[in-house]
C-alpha cells in the first residue's frame, strides 16, 4: 500500500543521477516497459536481460532501431546452466525457475549464465550506473556471485525486489539478510519497501 501511495514505480524506481553516457542493466526486462521510462529520461547506455524467448524477441523489436540498446537472450545465476522455467499463466512477469505453483504448467528452456561473466563480455570494468535486477527469485543465487566476484563493486546503484512468494525458495527473508549483512561493506541502503522494491546505492 506505501508503495503504491507513494508512487513508486513513476518516482523512486526512476529518479537517478544519470546521464546520456550512463550504462544500465535491466536483468529481467520482461517487456521493456522500465527500460523505456529510463530511455525517455535519460536515453542512458542499456543491456537488457531476458532469458524468455516471447519476451527477448518482443524487446528485440521494440528497441531494434536503437543502437544504445543491447538485449541478450539468457536468466543469471550463480553458474552457467540449462533451466526450466514455469510461465506463470495469470502473471506472466512473473516466471520463473523457482516458481512451480499449481497452473503453472507451461514451461521453457532457458538458458542462465553468471552474471559475472555477462558483465565481463558486455562492459567489463565499466562502472555500472544502475542495475535493476527484478528474477523471481534467481536474485537469491545471483547476488551472492555478484557480491564474492567483487562485481558489486562496479554498480554505483542497485535497485532490487527480493521475492518472498517463490515455491521453491525456503527461508527467502533469512536469505535475504545474508545478502544485505554483505551488500552493507560495499553500499547502503538508499530506500527500502521490503520485498517490493528496494535501492542501495555504492558508498563513496
Amino acid at each position: 500500500t506505501r508503495w503504491f501511495t507513494d508512487r513508486g514505480d513513476s518516482t523512486a524506481r526512476l529518479n537517478y543521477n544519470l546521464t546520456t553516457n550512463s550504462v544500465v542493466f535491466d536483468v529481467g526486462g520482461f517487456e521493456g516497459e522500465w527500460t523505456q521510462s529510463i530511455i525517455d529520461r535519460y536515453n542512458p547506455y542499456v543491456y537488457i536481460i531476458e532469458p524468455v524467448h516471447q519476451y527477448y524477441t518482443l524487446l528485440s523489436n521494440k528497441f531494434k532501431n536503437n543502437n544504445k540498446v543491447t538485449v541478450i537472450n539468457c536468466g543469471i545465476s550463480n553458474n552457467n546452466k540449462i533451466a526450466e522455467f514455469y510461465l506463470h499463466p495469470v502473471f506472466p512477469d512473473g516466471s520463473s525457475e523457482f516458481s512451480n505453483s499449481p497452473g503453472n504448467q507451461l514451461k521453457e528452456t532457458v538458458t542462465l549464465r553468471k552474471f559475472t561473466e555477462v558483465i565481463n563480455n558486455t562492459v567489463g570494468d565499466k562502472t555500472i550506473d544502475l542495475m535493476k535486477i527484478n528474477i523471481e527469485g534467481g536474485e537469491f543465487f545471483a547476488m551472492p556471485d555478484i557480491i564474492e566476484s567483487n562485481k558489486i563493486k562496479q554498480i554505483t546503484d542497485l535497485q532490487i525486489q527480493f521475492h518472498h512468494d517463490c515455491s521453491n525458495i525456503d527461508n527467502p527473508k533469512e536469505k535475504r539478510n545474508l545478502i544485505h549483512q554483505d551488500l552493507i561493506k560495499t553500499h547502503q541502503m538508499s530506500w527500502c519497501y521490503e520485498f517490493v522494491w528496494e535501492n542501495w546505492k555504492k558508498n563513496v
